[in-house]
């Protein structure tokens, strides 16, 4: 019967996957703002050539 004396060295999953879940968080709802920027920025640009139109 064979021994094997090689230690296995814990890994701390826990802090990581905490970690990975609050910049998903975090990425989520920078996505968010930027497609209310996005929007805002479409609606900026009908107002601004309705302004240039204008007589």
């Amino acid at each position: 019967m064979k021994r094997v004396d090689v230690q296995a060295e814990p890994k701390e999953t826990c802090g990581k996957s905490r970690k990975d879940s609050r910049l998903r968080d975090m990425l989520s709802a920078l996505e968010g703002r930027m497609t209310n920027l996005d929007k805002f920025m479409d609606r900026m640009k009908e107002i601004f050539e309705i302004l240039r139109d204008a007589p």
